[in-house]
């Protein structure tokens, strides 16, 4: 908790030790500041703020996931008895890792091997069509396209199938109903002005 605290005392500008006084940290909206807000909530102190984080902590995990919780220690102790874990989508990591790291993994690699798997599908359908359309690459989880306005529809189109159909078809393993969201700009627009648009 000790680099979370230093980032809340930095970010909020509360002191990091002695007790929260009337006018410390951020001004809230109404007028109020934050060091008077939290002691109004009985958080007193960063100590105070570090026990109330444990709690919702323990809260979170025991109380309202604790089926997920139980995957995670199961997960992480397996890794640790056999020094590697598997994915999904077949990759097996092997390594020294901690604890974050083996248990985000299996959940966040094989997301973005989904991303990966769709853009190769899309980048061999533009190919095959002739598209002037292009896939610029990824970001975060996004595929990002420069779209030809004449195809903007077509393209669409064949990404929620891909995204959505396809890929749940290759791996039996997603058992959820998937979904994207579409943003756009106008031709030559910067990113600043995109806005998102309903797909069917």
């Amino acid at each position: 908790y000790k680099n979370n605290l230093g980032a809340l005392s930095r970010i909020t500008k509360l002191p990091m030790k002695g007790r929260y006084s009337d006018g410390d940290g951020l001004k809230l909206q109404g007028g109020m500041f934050l060091g008077e807000h939290l002691k109004s909530k009985g958080i007193k102190s960063v100590r105070s703020f570090e026990v109330h984080l444990k709690e919702i902590e323990y809260d979170f995990w025991n109380n309202r996931f604790p089926v997920y919780n139980d995957w995670r220690n199961r997960w992480y102790n397996k890794y640790r008895k056999n020094g590697y874990f598997d994915t999904l989508t077949g990759f097996r990591c092997t390594g020294v890792f901690d604890r974050n790291f083996v248990i985000n993994a299996p959940v966040q690699g094989s997301a973005f091997h989904c991303l990966l798997w769709s853009l190769i599908k899309l980048d061999k359908i533009f190919r095959k069509k002739k598209l002037d359309s292009k896939l610029i690459g990824q970001v975060h989880d996004s595929i990002v396209f420069d779209v030809a306005p004449d195809e903007l529809d077509y393209v669409l189109e064949i990404t929620q199938k891909v995204t959505c159909k396809d890929l749940l078809k290759a791996w039996d393993w997603i058992i959820v109903p998937l979904q994207v969201e579409a943003e756009l700009c106008k031709v030559n627009e910067s990113w600043y002005h995109k806005e998102e648009i309903e797909l069917i």
